[in-house]
């Protein structure tokens, strides 16, 4: 009569070795979904600003005639109460008005860290956004309105890094 040998279950090895492949793809899925988050939250900051771009864009179109010019620097212009009011106000005024609504809603935006706005008229949009930290030359000249919007972006995976939206019409 023969013995027949029987196996009794997995050696303590095996079991280590399975363990271990198996965490060490659990760890590169989770590095692969911190990633992918992280281009998430970048990707909705740009279409936060291509959204902020297109409003001012908008106002302009419907207030045409206007040079819609805030170039960045000096105090942003001022809010005339008649432009929200059934009496009304002057283009020019409308166009002041729609400029400083425009940057309060940028300065508003929590998913533009470091936000600033700069709408001109440009003969050679500035199109470089290697360094978005240099105000862009608004020259005044040509029949082009740029629009800029610059901000940090904290949660990309190269770490804080400028950016700038740039849109003309």
């Amino acid at each position: 009569m023969k013995l027949i040998k029987r196996q009794l279950g997995f050696s303590l090895v095996e079991v280590m070795v399975a363990v271990s492949v198996f965490s060490i793809g659990l760890m590169g899925l989770a590095g692969l979904q911190l990633t992918a988050m992280k281009n998430n939250s970048s990707a909705h900051s740009r279409t936060v600003a291509t959204m902020l771009a297109l409003d001012i864009a908008d106002r302009a179109r419907a207030n045409a005639g206007v040079a819609y010019n805030y170039d960045g620097t000096g105090a942003p212009p001022a809010v005339t109460a008649a432009c929200e009011t059934t009496a009304g106000c002057t283009a020019a005024q409308m166009a002041a008005t729609d400029i400083r609504r425009w940057l309060d809603s940028i300065a508003a935006a929590a998913d533009l860290p470091n936000a600033r706005g700069v709408v001109c008229v440009d003969s050679v949009p500035d199109i470089n956004v290697a360094n978005p930290a240099i105000l862009p030359n608004c020259d005044g000249l040509g029949a082009v309105t740029v629009v800029y919007i610059d901000w940090t972006d904290e949660k990309n995976a190269t770490g804080a890094r400028n950016q700038r939206f740039v849109m003309s019409f």
